[in-house]
């Protein structure tokens, strides 16, 4: 039997394409949409990954459905971009010793933005990311 992994990290990222619309992913699960105005694109974005959080959940979290690699090349620039963002945020938590608030807390939002070299923001849920770091 193959056991359920439920994912420590969610990432949500909205970005401009070269194109001019908007895409989001979401990251483990590779779950994206691509519309013409950012606001649409997170809220759509934010229901996919509702909807595909549901259908995990009732499944028992399947690894091969929750653990999933992106699978466009933007989409895969622009996550180097974000994680780099995120790592830098996790080290200045744990840092300031924010471990707590910051790795549990399982609706708390940390945003990001950044303008160079693409225009992208987003956020992430920082589940309870590691026992080591708690």
């Amino acid at each position: 039997m193959m056991k359920g992994v439920r994912p420590k990290l969610i990432i949500l990222v909205v970005y401009k394409t070269k194109e001019g619309n908007w895409r989001g992913f979401c990251s483990p699960y590779d779950v994206t949409c691509e519309t013409k105005n950012k606001g649409v694109a997170i809220n759509r974005l934010e229901k996919l990954v509702k909807l595909y959080e549901e259908g995990l959940e009732k499944y028992g979290y399947p690894r091969h459905l929750s653990l999933r690699y992106l699978s466009d090349g933007d989409d895969k620039k622009v996550f180097k971009i974000v994680k780099e963002i995120i790592n830098k945020k996790i080290v200045e938590a744990i840092k300031l010793g924010l471990k707590k608030d910051f790795l549990v807390g399982q609706n708390r939002k940390e945003e990001f933005k950044t303008k160079n070299p693409i225009p992208l923001s987003g956020y992430f849920y920082p589940r309870l990311l590691t026992p080591a770091f708690s």
